[in-house]
């Protein structure tokens, strides 16, 4: 009897201390990021079958088990990926609107100062000062171009360096997410399956760090590695193996880089579509959206200034009554994507402004300088429907616009991931209150089994003192 007292009494400071040990983990943990909450588990012993009926044998320790929803867990993932992805578009987004919208940056003030000039030149065609204000104009007008041009390429340049830097630390982290399916699983082999909480949580905490790089999904079959899958289905880890992440130069753009994945053959071009969220995918969708759009709207406009006032001046009589030559660069002369590049002012001597049309006497003639002065009105661009500086203000109203919806998702995706981080905490975050409240049951446990064993003991050296 006395043993089977004092072995009660034993499973029950096995069981405080148990308690308690797996408290003090919690406390020690409180602020460490990705941890989740213990708790011990304790269940009934095996009870000792008797004639007289069943005596209890104490209490058992089954597990220690870490707090969580999964429901939860995957909602938190969800919402942070979309957080990242519009962090980094409304970012991105922000720049582009405000290099192409800004007075002293964007191309507008430069566009009306070129026209405004002209205007000048046609009230007084003679004046050698106003064709001089004309080319320093032209000139201007198309360093601007040259500028934006520039800095579009270098955001681009900048984002493929992006693009790169994300695909290393995706690898980086499917990487470590792998070894750790392994440990985990063997660890949890040698303890009989019973799960290896810690590493667990350093695994989720992992997962969740790529998904704020690149969205994720995950297949987890009951508690046994978790596989990463991203795109449509591609596996970037099944169990302890990882896949690769690469970057391409796209074949139908030389200047962009595009995410590739690695299965172990050719490596596969991953679709802007595919990838939905992470900073990855807003990256993608910014170049997608704004960046290449005003690239492209860019080079259009330019073409189109330079081809319209080409086509004019070459009509008109320069002071000398010598026929006009090309204002600007000629576009035929470039490649497409270029020529806001490659854009020039060509005139060298303001005596070279054709202010007078054909057939003039004289240098007062202002008829060529009136054509000129109306290409700013002329519906040249979006398929005739749009003036130069119509088509650039539709680029800056679609820029605009994309920037303002960015900042709108932002700040609602940063609402629901407080709100999805809140849930979350209630149910796997350390509570230092519960944590103390728990501190003093277990020792109140643990002191009540100590008396217990100290009565058992005391009655057992009674048992002996009679039968001796």
């Amino acid at each position: 009897m006395a043993s089977g007292i004092l072995g009660i009494a034993l499973t029950g400071l096995n069981a405080a201390q148990a308690g308690l040990r797996t408290t003090q983990h919690n406390i020690a943990n409180v602020n460490t990021a990705g941890y989740r909450r213990q708790e011990t588990i304790l269940a009934t012993a095996r009870p000792q079958s008797t004639l007289a009926g069943s005596f209890g044998n104490g209490a058992d320790v089954d597990t220690v088990r870490s707090l969580y929803s999964r429901f939860l867990d995957n909602q938190l993932l969800q919402g942070q990926s979309q957080l990242a992805h519009h962090t980094f578009y409304s970012a991105a987004a922000g720049q582009i609107d405000q290099l192409l919208g800004d007075a002293d940056s964007g191309l507008a003030t430069a566009l009306d100062r070129y026209f405004n000039a002209i205007h000048e030149l046609a009230d007084d065609p003679g004046s050698g000062a106003a064709r001089q204000l004309v080319l320093s104009a032209g000139n201007s007008l198309a360093g601007r171009i040259n500028i934006l041009d520039a800095q579009l390429r270098s955001a681009i340049a900048t984002g493929n360096g992006e693009l790169d830097q994300m695909v290393g630390q995706a690898n980086l982290r499917a990487g470590q997410i792998a070894r750790l399916n392994a440990e985990i699983a063997r660890v949890e082999a040698a303890q009989a399956g019973q799960p290896a909480n810690d590493l667990r949580d350093l695994r989720q905490k992992l997962i969740g760090e790529l998904n704020e790089v690149v969205n994720v999904s995950l297949v987890q079959q009951g508690d046994g590695p978790a596989s990463v899958f991203i795109g449509n289905g591609q596996p970037l880890v099944l169990g302890d193996r990882a896949y690769s992440l690469g970057t391409a130069v796209d074949p139908g753009n030389s200047m962009l880089r595009v995410p590739t994945i690695d299965l172990g053959g050719t490596p596969m071009r991953l679709q802007a579509a595919q990838i939905t969220g992470g900073r990855m995918g807003g990256l993608l969708a910014y170049r997608e959206d704004v960046l290449l759009p005003a690239f492209d709207d860019l080079n259009d406009i330019a073409a189109a200034i330079a081809s319209e006032v080409n086509g004019v001046h070459g009509g008109g009589l320069d002071y000398n009554l010598n026929p006009g030559t090309d204002f600007f660069t000629d576009p035929a002369s470039v490649p497409a994507g270029d020529y806001a590049r490659s854009m020039r002012m060509l005139l060298s001597s303001a005596d070279r402004v054709a202010a007078a049309g054909a057939g003039a006497t004289g240098p007062g003639d202002n008829a060529n300088a009136l054509a000129l002065a109306a290409l700013r009105f002329k519906p040249v661009l979006a398929s005739g429907t749009a003036s130069f500086g119509e088509a650039y203000g539709q680029t800056i109203a679609r820029t605009a616009s994309h920037a303002a919806q960015a900042d709108v998702n932002l700040s609602a995706f940063t609402s629901l991931v407080r709100s999805a981080e809140a849930d979350s905490r209630a149910v796997s975050g350390v509570n230092l209150d519960e944590e103390a409240v728990n501190l003093i049951r277990f020792q109140q446990a643990y002191q009540a089994s100590a008396k217990a064993m100290q009565i058992a003991a005391g009655l057992f050296d009674e048992v002996l003192a009679v039968v001796r």
